[in-house]
């Protein structure tokens, strides 16, 4: 048991830092313009520790040979990305290619080691949503120390949208991160509706203050869900608490960045369909052009991206065009990602590391789905988990910053294993766990 403490303690603490070392790193970047990472070093420190702890502390031999299976194909895969632009590689270029590739792979990885840690320490759903809960309120606190100091960056370069990412460095994954957190505080909330109310109201506002589609959306779509269920299951305490906190949010909207930013989008769009050059324009590029509004030119760069990649011969192709130039590809806007996440990961890494990437959360998700169909199991709590990960995968198809961003990913992760331990589709019966309550 003294073992167990320790080690929530461990990935407590970690998740407790996270966002400090966020701000650190956001620092540095914007006042050092250096690309060293302090980010990636500290979840680099959490993967190694989670990987000696399933080689050296874990006895399922059977999971453990087929994790090591996977590390040599992708090291395999590795040797032959960094090979095939060998020509052309630097210090820097070889130390930004590897950036990326840890950034993608660090989900798959920490999936399958994050699940077998938490396994192996008896930790309960409520404990995993502890972790979450007291993160999103660190994160609502240290958005609001920089608003209400003016001390904030911002979250926009263009002057005519508004919003505020306080500390931070990268307004959408902050933006994603919210509404992963404020998902899991709602849901607990309503079990304690008068400790939550203020916590909410504060987080609801300061998750607006950012400015960013990806907020109002994700903040929509999670209201959603808990009052469709409230009026489902006929809680109508639940059902006016909820509408309370919508009539917040939409309160906030109207007076504040968001509002502004959702004016700018509307006042762009009617200024691109009233334009001469767009009556006049095929319906392919209408369709681009409003694609481009919608999506903050992700069609742009998608296009852009694609026409590097037809240019690439076969081996870049099935290897990946990689993040820098080499003797055959020599583009400025190779470094450009489209932001969206499957066809960033697609393109730059290639056919073969994007099987890579995707095979273990493909067989994670075939066993949960497995296990839902085969035993029949359907309760509010594997809804609610199915819910938000297919929230977060239609923002990673719509926004990016999040299959690719660690700080992202590692929640998404931690939704993936509630699910998992919720359907126990390892053999694990969440009712027979004990269930801890870390003081």
């Amino acid at each position: 048991m003294a073992k167990e403490k320790i080690n929530y303690y461990i990935l407590f603490i970690f998740m407790l830092l996270s966002p400090i070392v966020d701000i650190l790193n956001s620092f540095i970047q914007h006042f050092f313009n250096t690309s060293i990472s302090l980010g990636m070093l500290y979840k680099g420190l959490l993967l190694f520790y989670l990987l000696y702890y399933f080689l050296f502390k874990i006895k399922d031999l059977k999971n453990k040979k087929y994790l090591i299976i996977y590390g040599i194909m992708v090291l395999i895969w590795l040797l032959l990305f960094l090979g095939n632009r060998f020509s052309m590689l630097s210090f820097i270029n070889i130390y930004k290619e590897l950036i990326y590739v840890f950034k993608i792979f660090y989900l798959p990885v920490m999936l399958y080691l994050l699940y077998y840690f938490i396994k192996d320490n008896n930790m309960s759903v409520k404990d995993i949503e502890k972790i979450l809960i007291i993160s999103f309120l660190v994160y609502v606190l240290l958005l609001f120390v920089p608003y209400i100091t003016d001390t904030a960056f911002y979250s926009y370069g263009d002057k005519s949208l508004g919003g505020f990412v306080g500390w931070f460095y990268a307004a959408n994954e902050v933006s994603i991160m919210m509404i992963l957190l404020f998902y899991v505080t709602l849901k607990e909330a309503y079990n304690y509706k008068k400790i939550f109310f203020i916590p909410l109201l504060l987080g609801i506002f300061m998750i607006l203050q950012i400015g960013t589609k990806v907020t109002l959306l994700g903040l929509s779509l999670t209201f959603l869900f808990f009052l469709g269920k409230s009026l489902f299951k006929l809680e109508w305490k639940n059902a006016l608490y909820t509408l309370i906190l919508i009539l917040g949010a939409i309160l906030i909207t109207c007076n504040g960045f968001m509002g502004n930013n959702m004016e700018v989008l509307v006042s762009n769009g009617e200024e691109i369909v009233e334009n001469e050059e767009y009556e006049e324009a095929p319906v392919n590029n209408r369709i681009e052009m409003l694609l481009n509004l919608v999506l903050s030119s992700r069609y742009t760069y998608f296009k852009d991206t694609l026409d590097i990649y037809n240019k690439a011969n076969l081996k870049d192709k099935i290897i990946g065009i990689g993040y820098t130039n080499n003797e055959i590809i020599d583009n400025v806007k190779i470094e450009k990602l489209i932001e969206i996440d499957l066809l960033d990961i697609y393109f730059h890494i290639g056919l073969i590391g994007f099987i890579l990437f995707l095979v273990p959360l493909l067989v994670m998700a075939f066993n949960i789905l497995k296990e839902i169909i085969k035993n029949k199991l359907f309760n509010f709590n594997i809804l609610s988990f199915l819910y938000i990960i297919l929230v977060a995968l239609g923002i990673s198809l719509t926004a990016g910053h999040m299959l690719s961003a660690p700080s992202v990913s590692i929640i998404f992760a931690f939704y993936i294993i509630l699910l998992g331990i919720e359907v126990d589709c390892f053999g694990r019966k969440y009712e027979n766990v004990v269930k801890k309550d870390y003081k």
